[in-house]
């Protein structure tokens, strides 16, 4: 089972960040890290990536002023880099006030 979270945050460059930050300082595999920073058919992207439609289309409303979303590929194996990310994206956030979001999906899927 592969679980898909989704993290949404109003700056692209805090996205960025914990992208680096999980990929380079965690040790977690840039095979289960995408960056999305772009609204213009991200909703397609995010389906195509097993995120839920109604989640992919908001995500996709909220990046028409900004941010980025940060997709983490969490299989039964790696679901350390779930927590990761959550902790990570808490962390950076709150210190540098910047808002974020959640969302998650679940399934057997091939990824």
């Amino acid at each position: 089972m592969t679980t898909i979270i989704t993290l949404y945050l109003d700056s692209a460059d805090m996205a960025s960040a914990v992208r680096y930050e999980l990929i380079y300082r965690q040790r977690s595999s840039y095979r289960f890290l995408a960056l999305r920073d772009s609204a213009d058919g991200l909703a397609d992207r995010l389906a195509a990536s097993h995120v839920e439609p109604e989640t992919a289309s908001s995500y996709e409303e909220k990046m028409r002023s900004g941010g980025a979303v940060l997709l983490v590929r969490a299989g039964h194996k790696p679901l350390a880099v779930a927590k990761k990310a959550r902790d990570a994206v808490a962390d950076m956030c709150a210190q540098a006030g910047t808002v974020w979001s959640r969302s998650s999906s679940s399934g057997t899927f091939q990824t």
